[in-house]
């Protein structure tokens, strides 16, 4: 799945990678927009050399109070490329057309297809006391801040660290909805399937700007 504007993620075409590092990006993509801007994030960076703590990487580089930072220096963060244009047209290959409202995807014993991908949830940081409601309609996943649906299929509660945790590969989406760290109320397995049709991110996909 791939972010488009307006905090809105437009899935790709998913394959049944499992609940680990996939899952979890899902998530915190939807969700780290509203929660960049931190009271300490004027301080990442700052001074030479930066404090420690304040030093961005890789690995931390996605999570507040980074994320502001990261995403004004991507190229400091990242190595990037720049495109040039062809300089002749280059051939289109002409295929038979798809209808891809009719693609299955193998999630466990069952078949997802995209038409099933309809789903209302509940997500609630206990440690944070915030609540985000997600919708996801035809493959399109939307949040909005502060806000519960009346009647949803799902309701997560969970700590904000330890989403930090999984996006960090620290531990895993499932094992902690297993063991209790993750509590889940509603549609589980409709949540799960959801999760375990996504893609894993490649963190050395190189950025490519205008």
């Amino acid at each position: 799945m791939k972010p488009s504007a307006d905090s809105t993620l437009v899935t790709r075409v998913p394959s049944p990678c499992g609940l680990l590092l996939g899952a979890t990006l899902f998530i915190t993509s939807a969700l780290q927009s509203a929660l960049a801007a931190s009271p300490g994030s004027s301080e990442v960076m700052q001074g030479f050399p930066p404090a420690a703590e304040m030093r961005v990487n890789k690995a931390n580089a996605f999570l507040p109070p980074y994320l502001r930072w990261s995403m004004r220096h991507a190229r400091e963060v990242s190595p990037t490329r720049n495109i040039p244009r062809s300089e002749s047209p280059l051939p289109l290959k002409i295929g038979p057309g798809r209808d891809l409202g009719s693609l299955t995807f193998a999630a466990g014993d069952e078949a997802l297809t995209l038409d099933d991908q309809d789903l209302l949830i509940n997500w609630h940081f206990t440690d944070l006391d915030e609540d985000y409601a997600l919708t996801l309609r035809n493959g399109v996943l939307t949040h909005r801040t502060n806000a519960r649906h009346a009647q949803p299929d799902v309701d997560v509660s969970m700590t904000k660290a330890l989403l930090d945790r999984i996006a960090l590969k620290e531990t895993g989406f499932l094992k902690e909805s297993t063991i209790g760290g993750i509590e889940i109320e509603g549609g589980r397995m409709k949540l799960l399937k959801l999760l375990g049709g996504l893609d894993e991110a490649n963190p050395q996909f190189n950025l490519v700007t205008p």
